[in-house]
């Protein structure tokens, strides 16, 4: 269930990212550009907020998924390519909250047809979300409340696993 989650969340991302549209760039690895941006975006996330510890999740996955080893030192800088790879980074951070509720749903579906009545046991009363100011993404609050829904650890703990890395 959580490796099928985040292979989603990666899914989309990766899409999103669309690393062999940026390959028009001659001279060096557009990975090497691509986890330089990221490891940028990572260090300016505000994980005082739900959005912001998202956007970590999405960067951490996307890091972890396409760096090889490589040099970001050595990587110069192009800023247009940059900005579109922040802008590609921040829609595919939206598109796969959405992915992720709509992953997590489609496990309760199929729960619900494999034993019936099966989802009674989960639904105990009305499941609390954290105290933080997340109603400005609408998916982040269906995502916290599916997550758990099913008992899950947040998603930033499951990057810690070492069946993850």
């Amino acid at each position: 269930l959580k490796l099928g989650l985040l292979a989603r969340i990666l899914q989309v991302m990766l899409g999103k990212l669309d690393i062999q549209g940026l390959d028009n760039i001659p001279g060096f690895e557009t990975e090497d550009l691509v986890v330089k941006v990221l490891q940028w975006l990572r260090g300016t996330c505000d994980i005082s907020t739900s959005e912001g510890q998202w956007r970590s999740v999405c960067t951490t996955l996307l890091e972890n998924a396409i760096s090889k080893g490589s040099n970001v030192f050595d990587v110069p800088d192009i800023p247009h390519v940059e900005s579109a790879i922040v802008d590609r980074v921040t829609e595919g951070c939206s598109l796969a909250a959405d992915a992720a509720c709509a992953y997590l749903a489609e496990i309760g579906t199929v729960l619900q047809i494999l034993l019936p009545g099966v989802m009674a046991r989960y639904t105990v009363g009305e499941i609390e979300t954290t105290n933080e100011s997340i109603q400005s993404n609408e998916s982040l609050v269906t995502l916290e409340k599916l997550r758990k829904f099913f008992h899950l650890e947040p998603i930033w703990e499951m990057l810690q696993s070492d069946d993850i890395r």
